[in-house]
């Protein structure tokens, strides 16, 4: 039964280490950068940096609020999750797939772009 428990929470925790870096580190670590460059250009009005801080700022609140509750609730839960060696594992792995692929994949390169054009395609100043 352990085993089952940690081999779902592994998959878990992949899941959730992919979607927290999705929702979080690429655009703090992509997003906001690009677009302080573009507003230090003159090319973008500084509400796409914002933007950009917006998600992240409310995904931390949500997050936090959720790990809170947790462990004051249901504290035996929070810290098996918390030493659960297949979450945190899954997490890393998710986090680190993520991540190289970011770096690595033309085409997820590419994709980031396109989708940074798109996001911030209001807040261009036009000339």
């Amino acid at each position: 039964m352990t085993v089952v428990l940690e081999l779902l929470l592994f998959v878990t925790g992949f899941l959730f280490g992919v979607w927290y870096t999705a929702m979080l580190v690429l655009p703090l670590f992509y997003g906001v950068p690009k677009a302080l460059f573009a507003w230090f250009r003159k090319e973008l009005q500084f509400r796409a940096v914002l933007a950009y801080l917006i998600a992240p700022f409310f995904w931390i609140v949500f997050f936090t609020a959720i790990l809170v509750g947790m462990r004051s609730f249901w504290r035996t839960g929070f810290n098996y999750l918390q030493e659960s060696g297949g979450f945190n594992f899954g997490e890393t792995l998710g986090i680190l797939a993520l991540i190289a692929n970011a770096l690595f994949s033309k085409k997820a390169k590419a994709n980031m772009k396109i989708e940074f054009e798109e996001f911030v395609q209001p807040y261009r100043k036009h000339a």
